[in-house]
């Protein structure tokens, strides 16, 4: 019998009174339900319905209430505990990584790839890409790319190292960011202090201590005459003939000081 014979059934009662037999028909549609009559008349025949087929990846099967070999049952679903991505290796176990796409293979979660900006650099998969390369002065721009400085603090940002700050005592003073801060503000002679403050006297030869200017000597050919550190060795003793050759020595009326000796005009 088909499912065409099925959809329209006569079933014959006898009625307990001996009359004549009652025809009764039960419509029963292709899947086999009987509407209302289904099963509350005890001479209705029951008739199965056909199996559901191909629902095993979402549900239970329905002929056998479980789920088919390879798959496990996790909640109302039927799953592969090798693939899927909400019950990886285990039921319940997502399948998700900080700032990465992830897949399941195998029944372990793996990384695919870090997201825009981020990167996997301690090697450990399972907390994902948990580094911001865009800002990060340790990893910037690639993993393991320090920012490091001479004397100063680096910082990245977009990717790119620069320079944040200098030391203590020290300063970027030739703007170059590439050597960091190479100048000793207690020590350089060119940026004694500040960048902006030389010790410098005029003809002679200054330090710089503790970020203070102070006379050390005379060049070669001049003395500080006056004894004023202030404005250096301001005497050229190799031609001023009241101080000629040293500071005091004074030529005659009638000489000069040629190459810091009194010579007759």
């Amino acid at each position: 019998m088909n499912a065409h014979d099925l959809s329209r059934l006569a079933v014959i009662v006898v009625m307990a009174s001996g009359c004549l037999p009652e025809i009764r028909t039960v419509a029963r549609d292709a899947a086999g339900d009987t509407g209302s009559d289904a099963g509350s008349d005890p001479f209705t025949p029951a008739v199965d319905a056909p199996p559901e087929v191909g629902r095993v990846d979402v549900g239970f099967a329905r002929d056998t209430g479980r789920c088919e070999a390879a798959l496990t049952a996790c909640g109302p679903d039927c799953v592969s505990l090798q693939s899927s991505m909400n019950h990886c290796g285990g039921c319940g176990r997502a399948c998700s990584l900080p700032g990465a796409e992830a897949t399941c293979s195998q029944g372990r979660c793996e990384l695919v790839r870090c997201l825009p900006g981020l990167a996997d650099c301690d090697g450990q998969p399972l907390n994902g890409c948990e580094v911001d390369v865009r800002v990060n002065a340790t990893h910037c721009g690639v993993c393991g790319n320090v920012c490091r400085f001479a004397n100063g603090e680096g910082r990245c940002l977009s990717g790119s190292c620069g320079l944040a700050r200098c030391e203590t005592h020290f300063d970027n003073c030739d703007g170059i960011v590439g050597n960091g801060c190479e100048s000793d503000l207690t020590t350089t002679v060119s940026h004694c202090g500040s960048c902006q403050t030389p010790c410098s006297l005029p003809n002679a030869i200054s330090r710089c201590e503790a970020s203070q200017c102070y006379f050390g000597s005379c060049r070669a050919g001049f003395g500080n005459c006056d004894l004023d550190t202030s404005n250096g060795c301001e005497v050229d003793l190799r031609i001023n003939a009241s101080h000629c050759g040293v500071c005091g020595h004074g030529c005659g009326g009638n000489e000069s000081c040629v190459d810091g000796v009194c010579r007759s005009a």
